[in-house]
């Protein structure tokens, strides 16, 4: 096999053990032994993101982790404040529209962070919005925003759900963080979003809503 050298966001080379590991028999997806394995990625993924809350495992791409970010915590009608410092920004938001919501657009530079004050102003000239969409590491430009700060004056200054794509749980994240396969994509799901929205409404996709899911599952076993 030809060995490639990237030197791009990611994909990146995958170390040998993993080649290995994918080469092997597919096993019952329905079984305990993919049960088993299941359990203990999801497990060991949480000391990786340093949690104790549950984390979501989704078989598709960047742009389908922030898709099932949006269907799950917004409802059509809504307001939403889009930051975008790059491509994935914009993408974002082109999904929150594409869902019905109204969302309010501010761009910074391609290789700029976004300013703090300038996400403030917009916040307080929208007091009816209901979630921020932001990414933490801009792959296009290699730009990371400055995540806890934003943070900050969302939690000190407003009451929000803040879907959040952050590069080192989306897709390409994983492959420079942890060497594995493209199209796997992590939700970390905090247990107030259960009760944050009462109006909330499922939307049409038929793979990504999992608010009902894990709500029933939450219930009976959690």
């Amino acid at each position: 096999m030809k060995d490639t050298n990237l030197r791009i966001p990611g994909p990146v080379p995958l170390p040998q053990e993993t080649l290995d590991l994918m080469s092997s028999q597919m096993i019952n997806h329905r079984g305990q032994e993919y049960a088993d394995m299941l359990d203990q990625m999801t497990n060991n993924l949480k000391t990786v993101l340093m949690t104790k809350s549950d984390v979501y495992f989704i078989t598709a791409s960047g742009t389908g982790g922030m898709e099932s970010a949006i269907v799950n915590t917004t409802s059509p009608g809504d307001k939403v404040l889009s930051i975008s410092i790059g491509w994935f920004g914009e993408r974002f938001a082109e999904i929150a529209d594409a869902y019905g919501c109204e969302t309010v657009k501010i761009s910074f530079e391609y290789g700029d962070y976004a300013d703090t004050q300038v996400i403030k102003t917009a916040l307080n000239e929208n007091p009816d919005i209901k979630a921020v969409l932001i990414t933490h590491n801009e792959s296009s430009t290699g730009v990371r925003n400055p995540l806890k700060e934003i943070c900050e004056i969302i939690k000190n200054n407003f009451t929000f759900l803040i879907p959040i794509n952050a590069n080192v749980v989306k897709k390409n994240g994983h492959v420079k963080c942890t060497w594995i396969i493209t199209s796997l994509f992590v939700l970390l799901i905090m247990k107030y979003l259960l009760n944050y929205n009462h109006n909330f409404q499922q939307k049409t996709s038929l793979i990504l809503p999992i608010h009902n899911q894990y709500l029933i599952l939450y219930q009976n076993y959690l």
